[in-house]
């Protein structure tokens, strides 16, 4: 009964452990790595045992002082070892159920249900229940899907109507997208996340780095290169730059295999994932606004991913404030795919462009973050510095190219903005989503009339901002009169 208080399955305290370990993995290996000398492999054995036994007391003491049932249309949980937590969760206010299943889970049919509510920024989702049933997690679904649409008031009173486990209330669902792999793999390949690869493991060699016996890798690598010269050197970093991207494009083929997006009455159902697969829940009458990404690898091949964000999400869970819709789409099928999901939103709208007189202001702008680099490379490496004043070329450049692409468009209730960032960026919103709208002019933009509009929706990680510089007065005062106008 979804009244009575239930605990999560005893896999919870496994669950709790590692999250203990994974929270205080750093701080561990460095309390070994500088124990050193200075301590026997005894005493970093007992300290590494006290630890594993603790995190698993924790554990344990954690699963079972957690309990959760629904009662009187609430999500009622129990909570906390020391100090005892109430949390009571309306369930008309709940904004998405997101269900994961990690492989533990997977091991003993279980499921991971996130639950999220509408609201400001949080550090953490509402609830959380790591480890229960997938029988009782649709049930559990089914539940708050009728009290959200108002039919049914659960209760101990009703539980006969709600309860009853081996009938959940089955919903139609229709498949409105789906990734081959061929686009899997022209995600990955195209994804450009060699850098978080490069990123993740300098975080990583930097614990280690004062380990690491300098003198002897350089002596190694000095003879060497003697031998084989600026040909080892180059075969190094190709070898290098190859392994990070085959990282980085297997890392999103398993993050995102057998991407499905459905339909379920007014919500969206999205799955995805290989080794941890993902459901994300969105009611599409609840989303804030939709973003429409090209990076550079994927706007001359036609290709873009669209973002739905929502209220809901949290620090600790970001994916659920800004859902990934379509990994990777044609540009020209987009408005066919968007409408079947919501027909709210137009994305084949003609953009105005910003005035000719702003282009002056993008290619300077992209030229002063170059100017003090090259000072310095000129000065310290001087003549072979000289040659680092390419980079303006490549500062008016992409000045160029962020001109070509800002503008702006209102059409019926919706407002439509590009701009450039590093990558393009297609920020759609309807009118009644808009939580504020700015518009800031300095005094060089006023010398050449221009201003600066920004666009804020709300999502649960707080604003979500959509910009576009350099836009002419009077297409500024009409947008804002556009915004201020009642319907």
């Amino acid at each position: 009964m979804m009244f009575e208080a239930k605990r999560l399955h005893p896999i919870a305290i496994v669950l709790n452990a590692l999250k203990i370990v994974k929270d205080t993995i750093l701080p561990l290996i460095a309390v070994l790595l500088f124990q050193g000398s200075r301590s026997s492999d005894y005493y970093e054995l007992i300290f590494l045992g006290i630890y594993l036994v603790g995190s698993i007391v924790y554990g344990t003491l954690a699963w079972f002082k957690f309990t959760y049932r629904i009662e009187d249309g609430e999500i009622r949980i129990d909570q906390g070892i020391f100090i005892k937590k109430k949390r009571y969760i309306r369930l008309e206010r709940i904004q998405s159920i997101d269900v994961t299943e990690g492989i533990l889970q997977r091991l003993f049919s279980l499921v991971k249900v996130t639950i999220d509510t509408a609201g400001s920024a949080k550090q953490q989702a509402e609830a959380v229940l790591t480890a229960i049933p997938k029988h009782e997690a649709e049930l559990f679904q089914s539940i708050l899907d009728e009290a959200k649409r108002g039919k049914i008031e659960v209760s101990n009173q009703d539980a006969d109507v709600t309860t009853d486990e081996s009938t959940p209330i089955v919903k139609e669902e229709k498949i409105l997208f789906q990734m081959s792999f061929k686009e899997l793999f022209v995600m990955g390949a195209t994804s450009g996340g060699v850098g978080i690869v490069f990123s993740g493991a300098l975080a990583l060699f930097s614990q280690f780095v004062q380990f690491i016996e300098f003198d002897k890798v350089y002596s190694k690598l000095e003879a060497m290169v003697t031998v084989a010269s600026w040909l080892f050197i180059v075969l190094i970093v190709i070898i290098v730059l190859s392994l990070a991207y085959l990282i980085a494009t297997i890392g999103i083929i398993l993050k995102y295999a057998y991407f499905t997006v459905k339909k379920s009455s007014n919500e969206i159902v999205i799955t995805r994932g290989l080794l941890e697969r993902r459901q994300f829940t969105i009611s599409s009458n609840k989303i804030q606004a939709i973003r429409v990404v090209e990076n550079l690898i994927r706007q001359p091949l036609g290709y873009a991913t669209v973002y739905v964000e929502t209220a809901s999400g949290s620090v600790s869970d970001s994916e659920n404030a800004k859902v990934m819709l379509f990994p990777l789409i044609k540009k020209r099928h987009l408005a066919s795919f968007l409408e079947k999901v919501t027909d709210d939103y137009a994305v084949d709208v003609t953009m105005k462009a910003v005035p000719k007189r702003a282009l002056r202001r993008y290619m300077i702008r992209e030229c002063y973050w170059w100017v003090p680099i090259i000072a310095i490379l000129i000065y310290f490496f001087r003549p072979l510095g000289f040659g680092s004043m390419v980079l303006l070329i490549v500062g008016l450049l992409w000045g160029y190219l962020s001109y070509r692409e800002a503008g702006w468009n209102l059409k019926n209730q919706q407002l439509t903005l590009t701009y450039r960032a590093f990558s393009k960026q297609t920020y759609i919103v309807r009118k009644k989503r808009i939580q504020s709208m700015k518009t800031r002019q300095s005094l060089f933009q006023k010398r050449r009339k221009l201003g600066t509009l920004s666009v804020y929706s709300k999502t649960g990680l707080g604003p979500s901002r959509g910009r576009v510089l350099d836009i002419s007065e009077e297409d500024l005062l009409h947008i804002r009169n556009w915004f201020q106008r009642k319907v």
